[in-house]
């Protein structure tokens, strides 16, 4: 976005003195589109297309901004690509001494998978503070890893297991009266920094 600033000022001479004073009458600020090239205002890649267009940027001076700046809806392939090449893997390390796996998309061994929602609910129950602990790759980065902490005892007839896979509802569910939610373990252990807000009843 570019700006067009124009500011009035009124200068004064001490009387009794050397120097003056300075007052600041009327500030207007207006704001503009950033003209790029082919009418693609309002972004940078085509900002730069019209530097070079106006004579103001190199050629070369723009091969070196496309080294960095990789375009519109790019950054997830430049965020792989860079990965890659960096040789590292895009991925969470589960370790299994710690975590109890349950149910899942995307794993290979299904065989696994608890679905028996009594034994799920039995092995929350049984742990000193019942946190659920879950993992989602491919979601936004503030909901790839989200801890559940339940605060309250689950009454009878209440599904767990299908409330957190299937029906997300706030039926003996309430945020922060039934359960917090948190983005770090330490979080959720301590009760502390948890969320404020979460959908329910789509």
């Amino acid at each position: 976005t570019q700006t067009n600033v124009k500011e009035s000022y009124t200068f004064a001479k001490v009387s009794d003195g050397p120097g003056f004073t300075v007052d600041i009458d009327s500030i207007a600020l207006q704001f503009q589109a950033c003209q790029g090239a082919n009418n693609r205002n309002n972004d940078l890649e085509a900002f730069v297309q019209q530097l070079v267009n106006d004579g103001k940027l190199s050629t070369a001076e723009q091969d070196v901004f496309k080294t960095r700046i990789v375009g519109h809806n790019n950054c997830p392939k430049a965020i792989d690509a860079l990965y890659e090449a960096q040789g590292f893997e895009k991925d969470y390390n589960i370790d299994d001494t710690e975590w109890k796996f349950v149910i899942g998309e995307g794993f290979e061994d299904q065989t696994r998978s608890i679905i028996d929602k009594r034994l799920f609910q039995e092995m929350v129950e049984a742990q000193e503070l019942p946190i659920v602990r879950r993992v989602c790759p491919s979601c936004r980065d503030s909901h790839k890893d989200i801890y559940y902490r339940r605060l309250t005892q689950m009454p009878e007839g209440f599904d767990l297991l299908d409330t957190l896979m299937h029906n997300w509802f706030d039926t003996n569910n309430v945020l922060n009266v039934d359960f917090s939610l948190h983005s770090t373990y330490l979080d959720a252990f301590l009760g502390t920094d948890g969320w404020t807000f979460c959908n329910y009843n789509d």
